[in-house]
């Protein structure tokens, strides 16, 4: 995915690197420690060639090795960060400047009763929005909500507006866009903080009734 491009261009050039170094290293050792070996061999090829041929075979392993360690490093930060990000309360997800999604965690697909297979990194913010309408977790017109939202995000503001959610949950959802294009979005279930503060005023409310009549 995009969001490990660069860590994967540097791994990239990093095996690049040590193939160079091994290749270089290894026919400088079998030319100075080895320089008969060729001739031992294969006593009718070219020494120079030979030696080139097995400091390449040498080059390719070690190139190999470094490629499987920075496959498993990058495989376990990539856990790392996929259990962080679920282990969030709130609801996240990222979109990149084509509008395609690039990361939601487990409590997205919860709060829109969506799966991952529903929605893949990848999908277009339409498509997004097209499943929410067919789960019945978004009661708007997509396309009008793309347009607005998509004006808002090219202008770097801040989008926050709570969403009425099936059950009866109230939705607090932030989006804030990225520098280059794209943006984050934050879902927060709001529905106790809401209540509570609805508890509060009408306690409010009925204790000035009550002093206001004395």
């Amino acid at each position: 995915p995009m969001l490990f491009s660069l860590t994967l261009r540097r791994a990239s050039w990093l095996v690049t690197l040590v193939g160079l170094v091994a290749f270089a290293g290894s026919f400088g050792a079998l030319t100075i420690f080895a320089a008969d070996w060729a001739a031992t061999v294969v006593p009718t090829i070219p020494r120079t060639f030979l030696t080139a041929v097995l400091a390449a075979i040498i080059a390719q392993f070690a190139m190999s090795v470094t490629g499987a360690v920075l496959t498993w490093h990058q495989n376990r930060e990539n856990e790392q960060i996929r259990t962080a990000i679920d282990s969030m309360a709130q609801g996240l997800c990222m979109f990149d400047a084509a509008e395609r999604l690039v990361v939601c965690n487990s409590q997205y697909y919860n709060m829109y009763e969506l799966t991952p297979a529903d929605v893949k990194p990848g999908a277009t913010l339409s498509e997004v929005l097209e499943k929410r309408v067919a789960k019945g977790t978004f009661s708007r017109d997509p396309h009008q909500y793309r347009k607005e939202f998509l004006t808002a995000v090219a202008e770097g503001r801040t989008i926050v507006h709570e969403v009425k959610s099936k059950g009866g949950r109230l939705l607090l959802v932030t989006n804030h866009p990225m520098k280059g294009g794209g943006w984050i979005g934050t879902h927060e279930d709001i529905t106790e903080r809401r209540q509570t503060e609805l508890q509060r005023d009408h306690f409010r409310i009925g204790m000035e009734r009550v002093t206001a009549t004395h």
